[in-house]
């Protein structure tokens, strides 16, 4: 028997609120291409179970809107700090590009570990690359922890 078993969480696509999709990810905000963390183990079984975690599309940056049209900022799949990086520092008087630039993300929000998201983006890289270029993963809160669900192995490839 395989000791290691496969799960992921299933987030709905992003609201488009009538823009037109991304080409790149038809809308969906992720890739097809997945990474995988250590997640626990099965409470039946005992098995490790790998979680996989979706990749941000590389065009969209998990919005699903093409050229970003009327998307908000927290709908993307950047760490803490990446957006700082991306935009060449924080707005003058902001402590960081998060603080001025993410509408919404009030004092309280839902879910203060991921801003009422249900998810975190975490930073990965390729095995493949040797370059190490940086790609962002859907990295489920323990607040959406219910939306995890098993994966089949012989669906994973």
């Amino acid at each position: 028997m395989n000791d290691v078993n496969y799960c992921q969480a299933v987030f709905p696509s992003p609201e488009l609120d009538g823009a037109v999709p991304c080409a790149v990810c038809r809308g969906l905000g992720i890739t097809h291409e997945r990474v995988s963390t250590d997640w626990d183990r099965d409470p039946v079984t005992g098995e490790v179970r790998l979680l996989l975690l979706p990749v941000f599309c590389p065009a969209c940056g998990g919005c699903g809107r093409s050229g970003h049209d009327g998307c908000e900022l927290i709908a993307h799949g950047y760490p803490s700090g990446a957006l700082d990086e991306l935009i060449d520092g924080p707005p003058p008087g902001a402590d960081s590009a998060e603080d001025e630039l993410l509408p919404g993300r009030g004092p309280d929000p839902e879910c203060p570990a991921c801003d009422g998201r249900g998810w975190r983006p975490i930073q990965s890289s390729r095995a493949d690359d040797p370059d190490g270029a940086r790609i962002f993963a859907r990295m489920p809160c323990r607040c959406a922890k219910h939306l995890i669900e098993p994966v089949p192995a012989e669906d994973v490839e």
